[in-house]
């Protein structure tokens, strides 16, 4: 949940960084090794944030639940400009020292 809200952050920050999303989410897709379950996933993504502004973007990288979680699983806000690697491993470091 951490990496979401690190997300979310970022994106109330520059609005426009979901374009960055639709951008991997598009690179994703072309990728000859993407299965139908990936594919499926980056789909909904890509349909959230055509039809959600960003600000409705960041609460759901934010929200509580199963279906939320779900979606961070396949979230396509990943590395700069989100997050670098060493902020990624940081929060995966505290995740589990707790």
């Amino acid at each position: 949940m951490q990496l979401g809200k690190l997300a979310a952050t970022r994106i109330r920050e520059e609005p426009a960084r979901v374009e960055a999303g639709l951008r991997n989410i598009r690179r994703w897709l072309e990728n000859p090794d993407c299965n139908e379950h990936w594919a499926a996933a980056r789909r909904e993504w890509e349909n959230l944030i055509k039809s959600h502004s960003a600000l409705e973007i960041a609460a759901l990288l934010e929200a509580e639940g199963d279906n939320a979680q779900r979606l961070r699983s396949s979230m396509p806000f990943i590395q700069p400009p989100f997050f670098t690697e060493a902020e990624r491993l940081q929060i995966i470091e505290r995740a589990y020292a707790a």
